[in-house]
């Protein structure tokens, strides 16, 4: 009687290789392609500083944008930014919010209490 050998498994090996390489290449491409952060971002700042504020038309086009954002991992369909936001995004932006103002006077006191933690460490 012939020796039987089971048959090869390289049909699921190669499955699962392929699931792998498609996972990978999808976590790789949401890393370089996701723009959430920084639509969102400018978002607060162009309604900070337009006078028509979230109304206005590029607010409009940054929430659609954000919008798609956070879809783009269930669509594959990643947000494009605009190419106005690039010349937008290098001007400085000056925070006049109450919420911006609070952010950064307990960040001026945290620094303090770091300098003062330190001098007395030294003395």
């Amino acid at each position: 009687m012939p020796y039987k050998v089971a048959a090869s498994n390289s049909n699921s090996i190669d499955k699962k290789i392929k699931i792998q390489e498609q996972l990978i290449n999808c976590f790789v491409r949401h890393i370089f392609d996701d723009s959430l952060g920084i639509l969102s971002n400018a978002h607060r700042d162009i309604a900070q500083k337009h006078p028509e504020g979230v109304k206005s038309d590029q607010c409009r086009e940054l929430a659609s944008l954000c919008s798609q954002a956070v879809d783009s991992l269930k669509t594959g369909s990643y947000a494009a930014k605009p190419l106005w936001l690039k010349k937008e995004l290098d001007k400085p932006t000056e925070h006049k919010s109450i919420l911006d103002l609070l952010i950064m006077n307990g960040k001026k006191k945290k620094k303090k209490k770091k300098k003062n933690k330190t001098k007395k460490k030294q003395s």
